[in-house]
């Protein structure tokens, strides 16, 4: 992915691979962290997140399932995607992904862009929302989207609760 920008899509827009749960149900408490596998689009690299080691490690996906591994980084990421190039990630920070507390600004990171487990980029609520006081509430939070994933060209993808497109 050598791409320094980011698709955002109006909230209508017809995008629905890889969809993270929206606002409807995100409200309700996290379950604890668990050790996941978040897989890239294509299938080739997977990684593996562990609260337990506070870890996350890239493979190149085996036949026999077990992975060679490429890179790792130290961090525990709930919601994470993985590009079809297995040598970036985008990640939410802690919390529910689609969601800012309620007592949010402009400057609240809503994404992080990495490289091989170093920070390219951070997304803000300001540079995605336009009106900040449209913003729907949920029970205990404000909702401004949700992620969409990686698409297959490697753009990624976020729709909003706004109804316009904003390449980054």
């Amino acid at each position: 992915m050598r791409r320094a920008f980011i698709i955002f899509l109006a909230a209508g827009a017809p995008l629905a691979v890889g969809l993270v749960s929206g606002p409807g149900r995100a409200d309700s408490p996290l379950p604890p962290p668990a050790r996941q596998t978040i897989w890239s689009n294509n299938r080739w690299f997977f990684a593996i997140t562990d609260p337990k080691d506070w870890t996350t490690t890239i493979y190149r996906a085996t036949p026999d399932g077990k992975g060679i591994k490429s890179w790792a980084m130290l961090g525990y990421l709930r919601f994470a995607w993985l590009a079809d190039d297995g040598e970036h990630l985008v990640a939410a920070p802690p919390g529910w992904s689609g969601l800012v507390p309620l007592d949010y600004d402009k400057e609240h990171v809503i994404l992080y862009f990495l490289a091989r487990g170093e920070l390219l980029n951070k997304v803000t609520l300001g540079q995605v929302i336009g009106d900040l006081s449209k913003l729907p509430r949920t029970a205990s939070h404000y909702a401004w989207g949700h992620v969409v994933g990686f698409d297959q060209d490697g753009y990624f993808a976020i729709e909003t609760v706004e109804n316009r497109a904003i390449p980054i």
